[in-house]
């Protein structure tokens, strides 16, 4: 009788101690799922950000290039504006010797009849 009150009380213990280890292994995998879906989402910001980062390195290239273009032509529009205001002064003083001259000739006609 004690023997099987023995055995019985063994026997329950046994089944907690498995009960145990079950619980104890479903945690462990729980863990290393956890881990591994950590682990996964982590490498997969790293690459968002390696994208992100390559997309900033192109856009702040090209707006170095746009910066680079738009000092050039705004250097351009200087000089063609310089160029135009030479380009009025010039054809001013064209257009007062003509004045003159056209008054010389006059004067020259007026005096030659």
């Amino acid at each position: 009788m004690q023997a099987a009150r023995k055995l019985s009380s063994d026997l329950t213990e046994l089944k907690m101690l498995r009960m145990e280890r079950e619980e104890t292994q479903r945690l462990k995998k729980g863990k290393q799922t956890l881990e591994d879906s950590t682990m996964k989402r982590l490498s997969e910001m790293e690459n968002a950000l390696r994208k992100a980062s390559g997309q900033v390195d192109r856009a702040n290239a090209a707006v170095r290039r746009l910066e680079t273009e738009n000092a050039e032509i705004r250097a351009e529009m200087e000089a063609s504006k310089l160029s135009a205001s030479e380009s009025v002064k010039t054809c001013l003083e064209v257009a007062k010797r003509e004045k003159k001259c056209l008054k010389r000739l006059l004067a020259w006609e007026k005096q030659k009849n």
